[in-house]
């Protein structure tokens, strides 16, 4: 069995996430993978699961990104990430 990197629990359906970094990650439940490397809303501290949108350098869930000026439109990506300015 394997212990989550998270709780800590034994479980023997755990899985293992490797980073774009090249670290592996061990989990008992997706719950604690978010926990662990889904990013935080800078607006609101929650967990960002799925597109989150970029407000300059920060990210945030996409209903909490302030709207753009009416004479500037934000750019949106391939993937629907909207990149506002700052």
């Amino acid at each position: 069995m394997a212990t989550c990197d998270v709780c800590g629990n034994d479980f023997d359906n755990a899985f293992t996430v490797r980073t774009a970094a090249g670290e592996e990650l061990t989990f008992d439940s997706i719950e604690c993978a978010a926990h662990r490397i889904a990013p935080a809303c800078t607006h609101c501290g929650c967990r960002i699961l799925g597109h989150g949108a970029l407000a300059g350098d920060k990210t945030t869930r996409p209903t909490a990104v302030p709207t753009a000026p009416a004479n500037k439109a934000p750019a949106t990506s391939r993937t629907g990430l909207e990149r506002l300015s700052a």
